[in-house]
């Protein structure tokens, strides 16, 4: 896959290597071709009866140098009617090469914005914004320089009244809408360090695309291609695969999936599409990883094209992050507006200030998805945001007039009044330990006094002085 810069806009686009636009057997015309008929409708006047292409036409191609033979199968097609079985988009010079029912020549598509309309589907409206990109550059390497088809960017709608037989004993098939090129999206990518500015309005608007009707390739239930028809396993998809985009794989379990047929050498892949290798073996995979009008790999409703809704979905990997969503703690960027991990976002933690780094804080809560800067603790209810050893519940002692463990309530660490009988202190070793009653009352926090008793290894009555310390 390359992309191309065409203006202000990027591209998808497909490298097909030479793809000529393929079309199954049509019936065998009558051995004489009923030149009346041709006469009678509007496009006889352009078909040819030979293969000599008509040097007019060749003068106004964009190919300087046209294939005679892919000319002699686009006049063969006109000439039996719509094919039944498409494998690549019908080359044209002018709607005269179209057979009824394919569309018209189209040579160029719009890259815009499809206008929503509620559940009627989409509006054409008035997209001032709007660009175009020829067919050729989309789809390189075909003869003609356009596809018989219809350009349904600004409406899905445009190609209800598109069909074509599905083969032998079967109905008509319709034409689909598929987004075959997409735009620049406001929303980078890669995405730069996290925060970075985004447009809110563009975000809302969506992305660029351009959509065309698309002929059911490979519809006839007896081809192993099966281009993008729907599936559940591999089995119902010939020799192809059932791909999922959303898992970007094959389909298990029963998933809903698109059948990508095999490519290689001797075959090529529709326009719009590239051969790429998976497992071992290689399959036609739409070039913007959608097989209809909107691109949502993750079915979230949001995407590039006709979907549900417009605005951008930045991550169409995870259905949880698109423009406008509740974003979340975590790497991904889930609302789409350049930030991670904000305030208040669902599983975010509430911190508090810890300005003392004893894991306890104070004030009011900030609810952030980590840590940072002052605001890093959990816990609140710091009575002393400048001392790391007072704090609830704490077992440390000060000497100064401090509330330690914040219970509002100065608590002496040494309390009690002593008492030392000499005789008995020397005869047992026994006394109450506390304050010298005849030096003072017991101290206040932070205050010294005379603090002892029976000191039993002497057994003498013993004092020393001793600073009152407040928990």
């Amino acid at each position: 896959m390359h992309t191309r810069t065409v203006g202000s806009y990027l591209f998808v686009l497909a490298t097909l290597g030479g793809t000529a636009c393929g079309v199954a057997p049509a019936p065998t015309p009558d051995a004489t071709p009923d030149a009346t008929r041709d006469a009678n409708t509007d496009i006889g006047a352009d078909v040819r009866a030979d293969a000599t292409p008509d040097a007019t036409l060749d003068a106004t191609s964009m190919d300087a140098a046209p294939d005679a033979a892919i000319d002699a199968a686009i006049d063969a097609a006109i000439d039996s009617g719509p094919p039944s079985l498409f494998t690549d988009y019908l080359g044209c010079r002018t709607n005269a090469d179209c057979p009824a029912g394919t569309g018209e020549c189209v040579t160029s598509v719009t890259l815009g914005l499809a206008e929503l309309s509620g559940d009627a589907g989409v509006d054409a409206g008035d997209d001032a914004g709007a660009r175009v990109v020829s067919v050729g550059t989309l789809f390189p390497g075909r003869a003609t320089p356009g596809v018989c088809a219809r350009d349904c960017t600004l409406d899905a709608r445009a190609c209800d009244t598109l069909a074509h037989a599905g083969g032998e004993d079967a109905g008509a098939l319709p034409y689909v809408c598929q987004v075959v090129a997409v735009g620049e999206s406001p929303y980078p990518s890669p995405a730069p360090a996290f925060p970075f500015a985004v447009s809110s309005e563009a975000m809302a608007a969506g992305v660029p695309f351009a959509a065309l009707c698309r002929p059911r390739f490979g519809a006839d239930s007896a081809s192993a291609q099966r281009y993008c028809a729907s599936c559940t396993s591999s089995a119902s998809c010939g020799d192809g695969a059932c791909w999922s985009f959303r898992s970007n794989g094959p389909v298990s379990g029963g998933a809903q999936g698109h059948c990508m047929p095999p490519c290689g050498p001797g075959s090529s892949c529709p326009s719009g599409s590239v051969c790429r290798e998976s497992a071992g073996r290689s399959y036609c995979f739409p070039s913007v990883e959608t097989c209809g009008a909107c691109r949502d790999v993750d079915l979230d409703g949001r995407g590039v094209g006709h979907c549900a809704a417009r605005a951008v979905d930045c991550d169409d990997r995870d259905p949880l992050a698109y423009f406008g969503a509740t974003d979340a703690c975590g790497a991904s960027d889930r609302n789409c507006n350049g930030a991670i991990n904000e305030n208040d976002a669902p599983g975010c933690t509430a911190y508090y200030v810890d300005q003392d780094g004893d894991s306890w804080g104070e004030g009011s809560a900030r609810c952030t998805c980590g840590p940072s800067g002052l605001w890093t603790a959990t816990r609140v209810g710091d009575c002393d945001g400048s001392n790391r050893l007072a704090y609830p519940a704490s077992v440390e002692w000060s000497t100064s007039r401090t509330d330690m463990n914040c219970d509002l309530v100065y608590t002496r660490r040494y309390t009690g009044i002593a008492y030392c009988d000499p005789i008995t202190c020397l005869t047992l070793g026994t006394g109450v330990v506390g304050w010298n009653l005849f030096t003072g009352a017991e101290p206040q926090c932070g205050e010294s006094g005379q603090w002892g008793g029976c000191d039993a290894v002497t057994r003498l009555c013993t004092f020393g002085p001793r600073t009152q310390q407040c928990q």
